[in-house]
């Protein structure tokens, strides 16, 4: 399949739902993914796990810091080629193909700006299925997998290799040197052969958040809730619908940090006590209440 302006929109719209408020700004990075197919030498390829080769070299191509950081300091496109081609020095062979981190926001589409460059292709597949805060959160470090080495470049050319033990190490040490980068750079881990990404990454999430985009935006078009399809293709279901009443949000630390209040409107057929959703660049916890201390009540 090869990458089209539609693909990329409906990736982007979809990364975002699968993102739950991380992986960084979609629409800067459909932006640049559109510009970087535009100015490839060869269309760029999305293939299937089933069409990597064992003894490929594989990379993941991401960015790692603060999503709000990238609202004032927008995201260079040669700093992830500068990671990519750092790693390839690190391994000491060319990288065949790569592929998104994880599913969510900017992060889905930098791989797209890396293929075009390198004239590689993007795999459909990732290592979370939606957007998660630290780098050991991937099926990756679950199955075991070496996360080193490390590469991590800004927009100025500095350029870091790091070689930790494990994907806990990698995370401990990344993040303050990304906070040295100002607080969002771009980043390589998790280097694997063919035989290793089959057995542990999660297949067709690109595929599945392009699916999501897609039912979005044809249900906006209908006039449909575009809610409901989208509970269709995750089979999740609605917590509460209303309106955010209150935020409570940091950066620091490499993250941004806080929760936010949903109350439920007076229509809502939802339960009538309000919902607060705590987020570490994504939402990850929701529970009754107006404050986090809530949780503990609610437990008892």
């Amino acid at each position: 399949m090869i990458f089209n302006d539609q693909m990329i929109d409906d990736i982007a719209l979809g990364a975002t739902v699968l993102g739950t408020g991380g992986g960084g700004d979609p629409y800067s990075g459909a932006l640049m993914a559109k510009v970087a197919i535009a100015n490839a030498e060869k269309p760029v390829e999305l293939i299937s796990l089933d069409e990597v080769k064992d003894d490929w070299m594989t990379v993941p191509s991401s960015m790692i810091g603060a999503p709000t950081v990238a609202i004032e300091k927008l995201n260079s496109q040669d700093q992830m080629l500068v990671a990519f081609e750092a790693m390839e020095q690190a391994v000491g062979e060319r990288i065949e193909a790569t592929f998104p981190i994880e599913v969510g926001g900017f992060n889905s589409l930098i791989p797209i700006l890396v293929a075009a460059q390198k004239g590689i292709p993007v795999i459909d597949c990732d290592a979370m299925g939606r957007a998660f805060p630290e780098s050991q959160m991937v099926t990756f470090y679950l199955d075991g997998l070496p996360s080193a080495p490390n590469t991590l470049a800004d927009e100025k050319g500095n350029v870091v290799t790091l070689h930790p033990i494990d994907g806990v190490w990698s995370e401990r040490f990344a993040r303050p040197i990304t906070e040295q980068m100002g607080g969002s750079a771009a980043m390589c881990d998790y280097p694997m052969y063919g035989k290793e990404l089959k057995r542990s990454a999660l297949g067709a999430t690109l595929s599945k958040a392009m699916q999501i985009g897609k039912a979005i935006r044809e249900a906006n078009a209908r006039g449909d809730s575009a809610v409901d399809a989208v509970l269709d293709i995750v089979e999740g279901h609605r917590i509460i619908s209303g309106k955010i009443v209150d935020i409570d949000r940091n950066t620091g630390g490499g993250f941004v940090t806080g929760g936010v209040v949903i109350e439920p409107l007076k229509t809502s057929e939802s339960n009538a006590d309000p919902v607060y959703v705590h987020f570490q660049n994504e939402l990850l916890l929701a529970h009754k209440g107006t404050k986090a201390s809530d949780m503990s009540k609610n437990r008892s």
